[in-house]
């Protein structure tokens, strides 16, 4: 990859780094990469920063919650 995020180096927050990332048309994939490498975040942390940033969910842990009772929900089926 030859990715040049020094842009966003320049954003000390990490969700404005991802919104400005996603006005300028970075996919999700160059997003994580830009999250990981610009602010040092392993995955699943650069995972939390989108979907708090997207107001997808309050924290990762809260989004995978969601997936935990549709799955048990469904199995009671």
């Amino acid at each position: 990859m030859n990715d040049d995020f020094t842009r966003y180096a320049q954003i000390p927050d990490a969700a404005a780094a991802y919104r400005a990332a996603r006005a300028d048309g970075l996919k999700t994939a160059a997003c994580i990469r830009m999250l990981r490498d610009t602010f040092d975040l392993g995955l699943g942390d650069a995972k939390e920063v989108m979907l708090v940033a997207d107001g997808v969910a309050a924290s990762r842990d809260a989004h995978e919650a969601r997936f935990v009772d549709d799955v048990a929900a469904a199995l009671d089926d």
